[in-house]
C-alpha cells in the first residue's frame, strides 16, 4: 500500500512538472549597491526565474526580520513591517525591488530576499548580502594658503577631512610626488618632507582626519617659478577628492628695468612703466639747454655789431 502511494506521488510530481504554470524556481541573484551612503537612498533588487510557475510571495529581511512583502494573489499585495534602520519608499518600490530612503547608521546589516512559488511546487529560494553604511566627508581643505615663498622658507600646511566613515586615506603631493605619511609625531629634522596624521572619532563612528605637512623650500622644489601642493582624500572605490594650492616664487614678482644714458656715465633703476618718462626728461633737458645757448650767442653777435657801427660812424666824422 505504501509502495503504491509512493508511485502515485512520484507520478503526480512528474505530471506537474510538464503542466504549464507548474514549473520550478531559480534564484538569479540580488543586486545591491556596494555600500549604503549615509543620508542618501538605495535600491535592492531581487532577480529570479519562475520557470513557468506562479509567484506566491517575495519577502525581504534585515538581520532575520521581515520588513517587506509582496503577494500578488492578495488584495493588499504590498505590506511593510517596522524594522529598526529600515525606511521604505513604498512609492518607488516594486514587486521585486525595494527602495530604502534615507539611509541611517542603523540601516547597516544582512539583507536577504526570499522568493516562493505556488502549488503544486511550493519551492522557496533566497539570497543574502551584507551591506555597510559609509559617510561622505567634508573636505579635503588646505589651510593656511601662503601666496609666495622663497628658497629657505618653511612651509607648514594642514589638510582637514571631517565626518568620514570609514577613515579615509590622506595623501600629500608636492609637484605630483607623494609625501610619506606617519601617525607618529616623528622628528622633523629630516631634509625630506613628511606628513603627520591625527584622528578623532565621533560617537556615531564618523572620523575627523587632520594631516600636517612641514618642509623647507629648496631651489629644486620650484618648477616654472612655482610649487604645487595637493592634498587628496580617498575612501575605497567610491570617493576621491583633492584640494591644491600654488606657491609662487617671490623672486618672480620683482620686475626692474635698467636704463643708461648715451655716454654710459651713469645708470638709473626704474619701474616698469617709468622708462618712457625718464627718456622724455632727458630730451626736454637737452632741448632747453640748446635753446638757451643759441640765444646767448645771438646777443653777443648783435652787441659786437653795434660797437663796430659806432666806431665807423666816429671815424667818418673826422
Amino acid at each position: 500500500m505504501n509502495k503504491m502511494w509512493e508511485v502515485i506521488c512520484i507520478t503526480a510530481i512528474c505530471l506537474a512538472a510538464h503542466v504549464p504554470g507548474t514549473g520550478s524556481l531559480a534564484m538569479k541573484g540580488v543586486t545591491v549597491p556596494k555600500q549604503l551612503i549615509l543620508g542618501q537612498s538605495a535600491t535592492l533588487e531581487c532577480k529570479f526565474d519562475l520557470e513557468g510557475s506562479k509567484l506566491y510571495s517575495l519577502k525581504w529581511y534585515k538581520n532575520g526580520e521581515e520588513f517587506y512583502r509582496f503577494m500578488p494573489s492578495m488584495e493588499n499585495q504590498f505590506e511593510v513591517f517596522r524594522v529598526s534602520g529600515v525606511n521604505i519608499d513604498l512609492a518607488s518600490s516594486t514587486s521585486n525591488s525595494v527602495r530604502l530612503s534615507p539611509i541611517t547608521f542603523e540601516t547597516e546589516g544582512i539583507y536577504r530576499c526570499e522568493v516562493s512559488n505556488e502549488f503544486p511546487v511550493f519551492d522557496t529560494v533566497s539570497k543574502a548580502e551584507i551591506l555597510k553604511v559609509v559617510a561622505i566627508p567634508s573636505g579635503p581643505y588646505i589651510s593656511p594658503a601662503p601666496v609666495s615663498i622663497s628658497p629657505g622658507d618653511q612651509v607648514d600646511l594642514n589638510c582637514s577631512v571631517t565626518g568620514s566613515l570609514p577613515r579615509p586615506t590622506v595623501v600629500w603631493y608636492i609637484n605630483k610626488t607623494p609625501v610619506p605619511a606617519s601617525t607618529l609625531n616623528m622628528s622633523r629634522s629630516s631634509q625630506s618632507p613628511m606628513s603627520i596624521l591625527h584622528f578623532s572619532t565621533h560617537l556615531d563612528g564618523r572620523v575627523d582626519t587632520y594631516s600636517n605637512i612641514r618642509f623647507r623650500v629648496r631651489e629644486r622644489n620650484f618648477q616654472d617659478g612655482r610649487v604645487l601642493v595637493k592634498c587628496s582624500a580617498i575612501l575605497g572605490d567610491f570617493f576621491m577628492k583633492s584640494d591644491e594650492i600654488v606657491l609662487t616664487d617671490k623672486r618672480t614678482n620683482i620686475r626692474v628695468v635698467e636704463v643708461k644714458s648715451d655716454s654710459e656715465e651713469s645708470g638709473k633703476i626704474l619701474g616698469l612703466f617709468d622708462d618712457d618718462s625718464y627718456r622724455e626728461e632727458e630730451i626736454f633737458s637737452t632741448r632747453t639747454n640748446s635753446s638757451f645757448n643759441t640765444t646767448h650767442e645771438n646777443l653777443f653777435i648783435f652787441s659786437l655789431f653795434l660797437t663796430l657801427t659806432s666806431k665807423l660812424w666816429q671815424f667818418g666824422e673826422t
